[in-house]
Parts: structure tokens; C-alpha cells; sequence
């Protein structure tokens, strides 16, 4: 964001765990706040308005010094247009009632009900990038004030899909000011992306809505934009009886795709929800329709209809992971591809069933048979590191039974390493410490190159090593910098960075601790015990 389009923010109350909590609040907000200071009493929380103007203030009533409606009565009357929010443990109406000759946005009560706030936190975030819009034929060029609206709009259209606007006033307020082409009624969200998730189109974004979706959709009140990287999503005003002529217009726009573009595009269709400010729920099941794509069908087009609501025979308690444990502490591959080919096999209780069940029970198995060998060897290896990414962007159902089965055979490996062969993950180390002490190591860096977790490593380098991670490098640094000063072809301040150290005093003070001299100190001693 531009720093001219930063909307600043302070908050002033004289309880310093609501501060913290309200810091929280909006820290996780997600609105591209920046919170210009706090304060924890009437006059402060006055100075700083005076020094900052911020664009935002949330301020309690009951403050020492000066109560928060008299600072806003002096801040209004030193012009400033700051919108305040306000909060008060008493529930007595003439505050409201002064707040409101004040231009008070939002009066709340403690303790605060923090959904509500934070829905009114965001409307006067939008409240003032309107507010900007309005006056910015003076201030701002008209690409900038495009710009802003674009992002607002853009912003408005992302909170709809993560749920964060359930109210229909603020909904309709939105659509108004940003000139959105959608009514609050009865609407479904429809998600485009590339059949190959390689596959490179954010540069031709803008070419892509304007010239390939609009002609198809634009008989519809609908507003198209990208959402997540390689994720185009259109929300779409439809009513029921509409569905067919949607998944017409749907089909189109992928034609149009492959043809003006050369893009193979999947498209995926939610569930109709009465309300816009619904549309996360067609959201949510547009994407469980995508997840579908792994079983190879022939379609490019996945609606709600393919979920699959059936109840699975199979769940987290009947997994028995104990003999997968067994083969993989015994590295019998054969038994672990025969496990995870019969455990695979046992959650297709349908011909399709749901992909983010088999995800999760995948995680379960994983957690399970972490949990057993734990038990069993006395030296476990921590897993290989992976996300649920990692499985979510498998193409196919073959490669997800691929992936289950490499994972434990994978592990198996360094587990047998780990056992039979432990001096091969220390010398690695050692080796990469060594080639590497002009920089500053880090453990999970070498964590990575054993193929270990960070957290694990350090435990396995000293149990192994019988030093210290950071020890043994701090050890190795200084028998390196002695070497060096005594071939004395390098200054100190040399030394220091040949090991990497950003500066000699630093370094200086590390060698006297180690060695018990400085490096002055410990030249003359080794030139004292080479001279003839």
C-alpha cells in the first residue's frame, strides 16, 4: 500500500491488558492498519491525537486525567476528523447520547463483544478510504484514485468470502460507495483456475477479465477478480431455475480461455445462498467441489452436486498403526507398501469420497504411527517436514497413494540411518560447519541438509556429539580465528569477518571468553612460544 493510503490508528485506555487486548484485536484483523501509539490516560491520549491525527481512535470513556469524551470535545474543536470508536463499562445512555453530538461512530460496552467490534473496526477502515475518495480530486491523480478504489473493492469482495460481513446494511452500504455490480440477493460464487497448477497467468489478468469473462458474464450482476494466486472468482447475483444457464456461461468462458488465451482452465460452481453477504458459505463449497478434480474425471466443470455427504465407514480411532510402525522400524519396505496400499484402499468407502477426508485421516495415520515409534525406539527421528499443502496440490488419486507410501518409506530410511549409522548425520554437520564459518550458521539450516527438524536436531547433535549445537560452532570459530592470528597474515578486524563476525569488538569479546585472552593477548603468547 502507498504510504499515503496507510490508515493509521491509536488506542487510549487506562487498563493496560485491555490495551494489549485490543492491540490483538486489530493485529489480527487483517486490515492494513498501522497503529501510530497508545495511551493510558486523557491528556497523553490528547497529545497524541494533536501530534498524530490519526485516522482511527479507539477510546475509552473513563480515563485519569481528562475523561475520553472531553478529548474528543477538544480534538473536534481543534478540527480534527478522526473516527472514534468508544468504550464504556457503564451502561448509561447520555454517553451515547454525547457521543453522538460528537460524530461517535461506534459505542461499545466492556466487556466487548469482539466480533461486533471488529466488524466495525473494518467499516471505518472503508469509511475512510471513502472519506479519501471523495476529496482526492485535489490531493490524488485520477490513476491513484483508481487505484484506491480498485484495492477497496478488491478488499470488500475478499471479506464477503471469508465470512467477515454478515450484516446485509453494511453489505449494501459497501455496494453503493465502491460501485459494485452486485445486489445483496441471492448469489453464488464460481472459482476459475488452471487445469496445471504450473501454469503462469497473473501477468494476463487484467486482459483475462476484460476480454474473456466479461463478454460471457456480463449479462449478469456479477464482479470477477483474483482472489488467491491462480484463482480467479466470480461472484455471481443468480437466482434458483438460473443454474443451467450459469454452467453455459461457464463452459463458454473456459472455451473462450483455451482459445483467445492457449489456458487450460477448471472451473468449480457453489452452492446459491440466499444473501451476498452469504457467499462464503458458496465459497466454501465451491472449493470442496475443486478438491474433486484428483479423480481424473473428464469434467472442467465441478459443482456442489459431486460432494459427496455420506458418512465414512472409517474413522481416526479404528486405525490401527501399530504393524506400519513395526515394518518401518524393521525398514521391511515390502510391509509398508502393502499397509499403506490397504490403508489407502480402506477409505474408499465410496467410488469418490470426500478428498479432505482422506487428507485428514492421512494426518491421523501420520500422527499415530509418530506416536508408536516413540514408544518403540529409543532414538526416533522426527517426520519429514510437510504441510497439508503439500497434499492438496497432488493432482491425482494415484499420486496421493504414491506420496503416502514414499513418505514411509522415506522415513524408514533415515530412521535405519539414524540407528544403524548416526556418525553419517554428525559428520555431515561438522563438515557443514567447517565449510561454512565465515557465515552465521543456523540449525535449521543444517537441520535441513540431514533432512531432520530443527527442533530435533539440536537434541540429536548434542546426544550424539556430546556438545552443544551452538557450543561446538562457537568452538570451531575460535580454533579457526587462533589459526589465522597466528599465521598473522590477517588483521583482527579481517578475522573477525573470515568468521563471521560483523564487527572486531564482538568478536574480540567472544574469543576472550572462549580462549581466556584477547586476540592481541593470545598473538603475543603464540609469537613468545615460537620465537628461537
Amino acid at each position: 500500500m502507498n504510504e499515503h493510503m496507510d490508515v493509521t490508528l491509536m488506542i487510549a485506555d487506562d487498563e493496560s491488558f485491555i490495551l494489549r487486548g485490543l492491540k490483538e484485536i486489530v493485529s489480527d484483523s487483517d486490515l492494513p492498519l498501522k497503529l501510530i501509539g497508545t495511551a493510558g490516560n486523557g491528556m497523553d491520549a490528547f497529545a497524541l491525537l494533536l501530534s498524530s491525527s490519526p485516522d482511527i481512535a479507539i477510546m475509552d470513556i473513563r480515563m485519569p486525567g481528562m475523561d475520553g469524551l472531553e478529548v474528543i470535545r477538544r480534538a473536534r474543536d481543534a478540527g480534527l476528523t478522526t473516527h472514534f470508536l468508544i468504550l464504556s463499562g457503564y451502561n448509561d445512555f447520555s454517553y451515547a447520547q454525547e457521543a453522538i453530538r460528537y460524530n461517535v461512530h461506534g459505542y461499545f460496552l466492556k466487556p466487548l463483544n469482539i466480533p461486533e467490534f471488529r466488524q466495525a473496526l473494518s467499516a471505518e477502515y472503508q469509511d475512510v478510504l471513502a472519506t479519501r475518495a471523495k476529496s482526492a480530486s485535489d490531493t490524488i491523480s485520477t490513476d491513484e484514485l483508481s487505484s484506491l478504489m480498485e484495492s477497496s473493492r478488491s478488499y470488500f469482495l475478499a471479506q464477503l468470502l471469508q465470512g467477515e460481513i454478515s450484516s446485509a446494511d453494511v453489505t449494501n452500504a459497501r455496494l453503493n460507495f465502491l460501485h459494485i455490480n452486485l445486489g445483496p440477493d441471492s448469489s453464488v460464487a464460481v472459482i476459475l483456475t488452471p487445469e496445471n497448477s504450473d501454469s503462469d497467468f497473473e501477468t494476463d489478468f487484467a486482459s483475462i477479465i476484460t476480454h474473456t469473462i466479461h463478454p460471457v458474464l456480463k449479462t449478469f450482476f456479477y464482479e470477477a477478480f483474483l482472489y488467491q494466486e491462480q484463482q480467479i472468482v466470480c461472484i455471481i447475483n443468480l437466482s434458483a431455475g438460473n443454474e443451467d444457464l450459469l454452467l453455459a456461461r461457464i463452459k463458454a468462458c473456459l472455451t473462450g480461455l483455451q482459445k483467445k488465451n492457449g489456458l487450460s482452465f477448471l472451473a468449480a460452481v457453489g452452492t446459491i445462498v440466499p444473501e451476498l453477504c452469504q457467499c462464503s458459505a458458496s465459497y466454501q463449497a465451491a472449493l470442496s467441489a475443486l478438491s474433486y478434480r484428483i479423480y481424473g474425471t473428464d469434467t472442467k466443470i465441478f459443482d456442489s452436486g459431486i460432494i459427496c455427504h455420506q458418512l465414512p465407514q472409517e474413522s481416526p480411532r479404528s486405525i490401527d498403526s501399530a504393524p506400519l510402525a513395526d515394518a518401518i522400524l524393521n525398514g521391511d519396505t515390502t510391509r509398508i507398501k502393502d499397509y499403506c496400499s490397504a490403508f489407502f484402499d480402506s477409505l474408499f468407502f465410496v467410488r469418490m469420497p470426500p478428498p479432505n477426508y482422506i487428507f485428514g485421516m492421512f494426518l491421523f495415520l501420520i500422527s499415530n504411527v509418530q506416536k508408536d515409534i516413540a514408544i518403540k525406539s529409543s532414538h526416533p527421528v522426527s517426520f519429514p517436514e510437510f504441510t497439508f499443502d503439500d497434499l492438496n496440490i497432488l493432482p491425482s488419486v494415484s499420486e496421493l497413494k504414491d506420496w503416502l507410501i514414499d513418505f514411509f518409506l522415506n522415513y524408514s530410511e533415515l530412521l535405519t540411518a539414524s540407528h544403524n549409522g548416526h556418525d553419517q548425520i554428525i559428520r555431515q554437520a561438522k563438515e557443514y560447519i567447517r565449510s561454512h564459518l565465515d557465515c552465521n550458521i543456523k540449525a535449521k539450516d543444517v537441520a535441513a541438509l540431514v533432512g531432520l527438524s530443527e527442533a530435533y536436531f539440536t537434541i540429536y547433535f548434542k546426544n550424539h556429539s556430546g556438545v552443544n549445537f551452538r557450543d561446538y560452532i562457537l568452538s570451531e570459530k575460535m580454533e579457526y580465528a587462533k589459526s589465522l592470528i597466528c599465521a598473522q597474515n590477517c588483521s583482527i578486524t579481517e578475522i573477525a569477518y573470515q568468521i563471521g563476525y560483523q564487527d572486531y569488538r564482538s568478536f574480540s569479546r567472544a574469543f576472550k571468553n572462549t580462549v581466556g585472552m584477547s586476540p592481541s593477548e593470545y598473538l603475543n603468547a603464540a609469537s613468545k612460544n615460537t620465537s628461537p
